[in-house]
């Protein structure tokens, strides 16, 4: 089985292939060095491919993100921000003005090693501020942020938190700092920065991004035991989710109204709302 692992990690980029194949190796490389049990999914994941039955590579990302229920409302938002990093690589790669060392730094990439590609960035940010063009910075330091949110926390709490000062427009970053702030326990932080998504999503009439600030909000203030908050934001990203046809995002917030009425006390309500996450 040791073998077999091996032999796909070697063969990644030959197996699956583009982007897509070093998103899912930095992932994957992360969850390996951090779940002991990550190998026993991987070759689960990998033997179903083998045979025939496997779906698709995010298959294998999906699974071993999902193994801890908190990780699971940022697992595509990690996927998306990781994405974009690696695309902006690749076309830093293509630009007269590229640094030294991009090939190394994808190849490092591949292997689960970001340090590289964040040096690239790093410099990519310096120049972008010293031309004055801030959203251009920001962008290079929400890559940062990306790229360290897999391994150093607070390396990608303070890209994040400088992404945000450089382009206070962008949702996403917001988003991220949010997470990051809740990961640390700064919970009056992280309801500023979901805060700040709501405002921007209403802002610009984008109900996707209204129904996630909603949902994370929720989230928040279920942590700090406010259970008449959380439920009021649940209902509302579920009645927009609903609006979008968002299946998943339908999911997560029947679930999480179910564990609101599970910690009331209110056990058939709970299941009630278990029982429609499930069904979905």
């Amino acid at each position: 089985m040791d073998d077999l692992i091996q032999f796909v990690i070697d063969n990644w980029e030959v197996l699956f292939g583009g982007v897509g194949a070093v998103v899912a190796s930095v992932l994957l490389a992360w969850a390996l060095d951090r779940w002991l049990s990550a190998s026993v999914l991987l070759a689960w994941a990998i033997n179903r491919w083998l045979s025939g039955s496997s779906k698709h590579v995010k298959e294998v990302i999906e699974t071993l993100l999902n193994t801890y229920r908190e990780e699971l409302r940022e697992k595509d938002e990690q996927i998306q921000e990781l994405t974009k990093a690696v695309e902006a690589l690749e076309e830093q790669r293509r630009k007269p003005e590229a640094p030294p060392g991009i090939d190394a730094a994808l190849k490092q990439l591949a292997r689960g090693k970001p340090g590289g590609a964040e040096a690239i960035f790093g410099q990519v940010l310096e120049r972008k501020k010293g031309e004055d063009a801030p959203k251009e910075a920001a962008a290079a330091a929400r890559h940062i942020g990306a790229l360290a949110y897999l391994h150093d926390t607070q390396k990608a709490l303070s890209a994040y938190t400088q992404a945000v000062d450089l382009d206070p427009e962008d949702p996403d970053g917001w988003n991220m700092l949010g997470h990051l702030r809740d990961r640390v326990g700064d919970l009056d932080g992280a309801i500023t920065a979901y805060g700040r998504v709501l405002a921007l999503g209403n802002k610009v009439g984008d109900k996707g991004v209204i129904a996630t600030a909603l949902g994370n909000l929720g989230l928040v203030h279920a942590k700090r035991g406010e259970l008449a908050k959380a439920e009021e934001y649940y209902l509302k990203a579920l009645a927009i989710n609903k609006e979008l046809g968002r299946r998943e995002g339908m999911a997560n917030a029947y679930g999480n109204l179910g564990l609101v009425y599970e910690m009331r006390g209110e056990l058939a309500k709970a299941e009630e709302y278990y029982l429609k996450a499930l069904a979905i």
